[in-house]
């Protein structure tokens, strides 16, 4: 069995912001991450046009290999 870490949690206020890490973070069903951009716009839409919440997920192997590869990304932007 594997297991894996969670090393960041980065949200955004509204589209178009920038991301900001948080240290703690409540995932809410449905909904997405409270304080989130997805979650303000769930909560807008209502229970019938809601996406379900949005959620990302990096492996951070993957932000390691790119910057292999001489790119420079900062975990924010990914």
């Amino acid at each position: 069995m594997s297991t894996s870490t969670l090393e960041a949690i980065f949200v955004a206020d509204a589209s178009g912001a920038p991301m900001r890490r948080v240290d703690s973070a409540r995932a809410v069903a449905g909904r997405g991450i409270e304080g989130d951009r997805y979650f303000l716009e769930a909560r807008r839409r209502g229970a019938s046009g809601s996406r379900g919440g949005d959620l990302t997920l990096i492996a951070g192997e993957v932000l390691d290999e790119i910057r292999a590869h001489g790119l420079r990304i900062d975990a924010s932007l990914s």
